[in-house]
């Protein structure tokens, strides 16, 4: 039989990861850059704070998908990111 609209699935919107594609740290959301936790240089573990973004006056943390360097700071202090721009490139 046809398929009616109510027995058609509807893919549910997914949260792009904060990692992205190689050694990138992604934006989840949209928000402004309020905190910078690193610098270049900085040795991090995997779940660390490294930087924290104002979405709708709530602070969201974006931690370290895995361990590594901090290669570049892609992003400063005041900036509104779009969801999916990069942040972060980790070694």
């Amino acid at each position: 039989p046809p398929s009616s609209p109510e027995n058609i699935p509807i893919a549910k919107p997914r949260r792009p990861s904060p990692q992205g594609p190689g050694n990138q740290v992604l934006a989840p959301i949209v928000g402004t850059v309020t905190k910078i936790l690193i610098e270049p240089g900085n040795n991090v573990k995997e779940n660390q704070p490294l930087i924290i973004l104002d979405a709708m006056k709530m602070d969201t943390y974006i931690n370290a998908p895995r361990s590594g360097v901090v290669r570049s700071i892609d992003c400063k202090i005041g900036e509104s990111v779009n969801v999916g721009q990069k942040l972060i490139s980790l070694d």
